[in-house]
């Protein structure tokens, strides 16, 4: 499979997932997170990168796809489309927040942020 047609993949879930569309839910795995796509599923991930920086963390995000059986039939990085991204996009960056926004959701940050808020209603905190 070309990495082209993967690319092209994580710029359309990550597109969806960013206007809420996907649902994505935690697996048994912490950390990896994972939604359905026409019975396929498509998890992701991330792994402390060895190719860091000095101090700072970097971490390469992985996305892996199974098929309708439960068998991973492919599975790719940041760092492995990253030269062929469409529209110049930076593919660390796009699924950097893929990962965020998809754990977001699958762990109910929302949900848990609207109730504290709500039960902290009457005390500005602004």
């Amino acid at each position: 499979m070309s990495y082209k047609k993967l690319a092209e993949l994580a710029y359309r879930l990550s597109e969806r997932t960013s206007k809420g569309v996907v649902d994505w839910e935690e697996t048994a795995q912490n950390g990896h997170y994972q939604t359905e796509v026409n019975g396929n599923s498509i998890q992701i991930s991330r792994e402390y990168s060895n190719d860091y920086h000095g101090d700072e963390v970097e971490y390469d995000y992985i996305i892996k796809i199974f098929n309708e059986m439960g068998n991973e039939v492919e599975s790719f990085s940041d760092v492995d489309i990253a030269s062929v991204m469409p529209n110049e996009l930076n593919s660390y960056q796009m699924l950097s927040k893929m990962y965020k926004d998809a754990r977001r959701k699958a762990l109910g940050t929302d949900k848990v942020l609207d109730s504290i808020l709500e039960g902290l209603n009457g005390d500005a905190l602004i």
